[in-house]
């Protein structure tokens, strides 16, 4: 975040955009230069959608983890291309 999402942010002045609206002002509380604080907030938030759904409902996909647990919880086969690793 710090090196993509961060400078972006900080620099933004659009009241209107969803950093502001959704980082900024609302998901980090407005705190989004204290690393510790980021992380705790992404941890709970994700805590927090999981918490809302069934294993059967909620796939926590860790990255670098491939097609196997995603291709499992969806219940169909493993595509024959390497798994993605960019955007």
């Amino acid at each position: 975040m710090s090196n993509t999402i961060l400078p972006i942010l900080e620099n933004s002045d659009d009241p209107q955009s969803i950093g502001i609206k959704l980082i900024k002002d609302g998901v980090f509380g407005g705190n989004i230069t204290d690393r510790e604080h980021l992380i705790a907030t992404f941890n709970k938030n994700t805590a927090d959608v999981q918490a809302m759904f069934g294993n059967d409902r909620l796939l926590t996909l860790e990255l670098g983890s491939g097609w196997e647990p995603l291709c499992a919880f969806l219940n169909c086969p493993i595509p024959n291309v390497p798994y993605p690793h960019g955007n």
